[in-house]
């Protein structure tokens, strides 16, 4: 289900983002197959508390239900970008799919500047847990133990929007560069 009033992709100033997924395998060639589900979800709200500022906070979480023999489909955290596959979710501070488990929650909290023209100063902040049968024994609500911090240049263009984004997670004290050009698909 997918439900998106936002009024641009990579720049948005006003809008609702919803997106949910769920996914049963059932059945498989192995003799040695489980079934199992894997759902996920995300809800965002950006709103412009001034002009030339927008806001956004969004949450997103998954997990799995019934069999863990096989962990390809697991969530991977980490890195930068808009349309990845499968169970990877971009998350500032780590390396992209440097976070793994069954199940997690992110809370990302996002400040965009229009300073000039098409382009904007970005800051953010994003925190998650990650790990295996995260859901089952409330540790989903403990306080998040992964953190990252990023601050970015965006340019829109006619190839689609163009970011440099520098950030760093206090966890592994360590900075990682992004680079994104042109549209998505």
């Amino acid at each position: 289900m997918l439900y998106d009033s936002r009024d641009s992709k990579y720049f948005p100033t006003q809008g609702i983002y919803f997106n949910s997924d769920f996914h049963w395998h059932l059945l498989s060639s192995r003799d040695d197959f489980n079934p199992f589900s894997v759902a996920k979800g995300s809800l965002g709200y950006i709103f412009s508390p001034a002009p030339k500022l927008a806001l956004t906070i969004s949450s997103e979480a998954g997990f799995r239900i019934g069999s863990r023999q096989n962990n390809i489909f697991d969530f991977f955290l980490g890195g930068y970008g808009n349309d990845f596959i499968n169970n990877f979710t971009s998350f500032y501070g780590y390396e992209f799919i440097s976070l793994s488990g069954d199940s997690y929650t992110k809370g990302l909290l996002e400040l965009d500047y229009q300073f000039t023209g098409k382009n904007h100063l970005i800051l953010s902040a994003n925190v998650a847990n990650v790990e295996n049968e995260l859901f089952e024994g409330g540790d989903w609500l403990k306080w998040p133990e992964y953190s990252g911090y990023a601050i970015g240049y965006g340019l829109e263009t006619f190839l689609g929007s163009v970011e440099v984004k520098y950030s760093i997670s206090p966890e592994i004290k360590e900075s990682q560069w992004y680079f994104s050009l042109g549209f998505w698909f």
